[in-house]
C-alpha cells in the first residue's frame, strides 16, 4: 500500500488544505455472494476474487472567512478494478472470468460543500448550516446485476439552530431536493427485493443540556 498526505495552512491560519493520495493492491481479495442451494434456501459463500487494484485521491479545504462564516469543501476520487477474477458466482459449478466486473460500493467521484453562518440574535446565537453532497454512479451488487446499478445522486441538508444558554431549538431538513434512489438485493435466481432511500424530510427539535 502506498499512502501520501499533506497539510497546508494559508490566510494566516484561516484556511486549511488537506490532501492525500493512496494506492492499494489487494491479493486474494474475497467477495461474499448469495447463491441458491435449493428452491427455498440460499447460502452466503465466499469467492476468491484474486486481486484488486485501487487508486484514490482525497482533498479537503476549510476556510473561515470571518467570525460568522465558515466553508468546507471536500472531493474524493476512487478507481478500482479486478484482475484475474475467475470464480463461480451463480452456484452452477461453472467457473467464469469475472475480471471485467466493477467492484461494488465504490463511486468514482464524490463531492461535498458545507457552509455555516452564525449571528448573534437577542441573548443567543442563530446558526444556519447548509450541506450539499454529490455521489457518482456505483454498483451495489458483486455480480453487477442491472438492478444493483445506482445512478449518480445529490443530497441537500440544512439546519437553522437558535441557542440560548443550555437550550437549543433546531429546524432541520434532510434530502430537501427529494432525490430518490432504489437499492436492490438479489438472492441468486430466487428473489429480488428493493428499498428506497429516505424522501425529503423536515422536522423541529428542542433540546436542553445540564
Amino acid at each position: 500500500m502506498l499512502f501520501r498526505s499533506w497539510k497546508t495552512t494559508l490566510m494566516d491560519g484561516r484556511m486549511i488544505f488537506n490532501g492525500a493520495f493512496f494506492r492499494s493492491d489487494y491479493n486474494d481479495k474475497q467477495e461474499s455472494i448469495l447463491i441458491p442451494v435449493s428452491t427455498a434456501n440460499v447460502a452466503t459463500v465466499v469467492r476468491n476474487a484474486s486481486s484488486m487494484e485501487m487508486n484514490g485521491v482525497e482533498l479537503e479545504t476549510m476556510i473561515r472567512f470571518n467570525e460568522a462564516f465558515d466553508l468546507m469543501v471536500t472531493y474524493g476520487h476512487l478507481s478500482a478494478e479486478y484482475a484475474d477474477y475467475f470464480a463461480d458466482l451463480t452456484g452452477s459449478g461453472v467457473i467464469t472470468d469475472n475480471s471485467g466486473l466493477v467492484p461494488r460500493n465504490i463511486p468514482e467521484n464524490t463531492f461535498g460543500i458545507t457552509g455555516s453562518y452564525t449571528v448573534q440574535l437577542g441573548s443567543g446565537d442563530l446558526k444556519a448550516r447548509l450541506s450539499y453532497r454529490y455521489r457518482d454512479a456505483m454498483e451495489t451488487n458483486s455480480s453487477n446485476f442491472p438492478q444493483g446499478t445506482l445512478d449518480s445522486i445529490t443530497n441537500l441538508n440544512g439546519t437553522l439552530t437558535y441557542s440560548v444558554g443550555n437550550y437549543q431549538a433546531t429546524i432541520w431538513g434532510r434530502n430537501m431536493t427529494d432525490e430518490r434512489e432504489q437499492r436492490w438485493g438479489t438472492i441468486g435466481a430466487i428473489t429480488t427485493r428493493g428499498w428506497w432511500n429516505e424522501p425529503a424530510t423536515y422536522g423541529f427539535t428542542v433540546s436542553a443540556s445540564f
